[in-house]
């Protein structure tokens, strides 16, 4: 079947048939698609670009350096999944793949605020891949599981009394504090007492 894709794809010239003689040689065994790095005075390079027309998938298993921005783009349009193997990406190519399937947001370079609320509303668990989060996105994702809140990168404090109403000890990831967030803590979990700051460590908080 191979064979038959091949000969139907490209025309047949004296390069193409060397092309295809190694392709036939390596398909067979394509977890040894390095082999071709062996093989001199040939043009590897052409040899990558019609392997991977021909059967996409083995995109993952070609050396970074012969990447090029168009065979990115070509298997992102095939396999978006791939797009984790991809050397180059431009912002276009990964709106495309979060548009398909929103979890592949955590193997993106480029993540625009409609592609993190897109993947954030998909999946709240993808905030741990987002550094670019809103205070919106947060509060979004710790109502719904207070377990991420350990993820959020903004917060306020409402959030971080939210949070710590259900895991005590995820004061030690609050960067917001008063006084009722410390009692609350110590109330339930007195030793947490060792990460509350000493400008809070008052008589009232240590009798509690």
């Amino acid at each position: 079947m191979f064979k038959t894709l091949y000969n139907n794809f490209f025309k047949r010239d004296e390069q193409d048939i060397i092309i295809q003689d190694e392709i036939n040689k390596v398909i067979n065994n394509i977890n040894h698609l390095s082999n071709i790095e062996t093989l001199n005075n040939f043009d590897k390079q052409t040899f990558y670009n019609r392997l991977i027309q021909v059967y996409p998938a083995t995109f993952t298993y070609i050396d970074k350096k012969y990447h090029t921005i168009d065979m990115c783009e070509f298997i992102t349009n095939k396999l978006p999944d791939l797009i984790k193997y991809c050397k180059y990406q431009t912002i276009d190519m990964c709106k495309k793949v979060v548009n398909k399937n929103p979890q592949l947001i955590k193997y993106c370079i480029y993540k625009t605020p409609d592609m993190i609320s897109k993947a954030i509303d998909a999946d709240y668990t993808l905030i741990e891949f987002i550094n670019n989060q809103t205070l919106d996105i947060c509060k979004q994702v710790v109502a719904k599981d207070p377990y991420y809140f350990k993820f959020t990168k903004i917060q306020n404090l409402d959030m971080c009394k939210f949070a710590c109403s259900y895991y005590p000890e995820y004061i030690k990831f609050c960067k917001v504090f008063d006084e009722e967030l410390f009692l609350l803590v110590l109330k339930n979990e007195p030793y947490m007492i060792q990460y509350i700051n000493k400008d809070y460590q008052t008589k009232n908080i240590i009798n509690h």
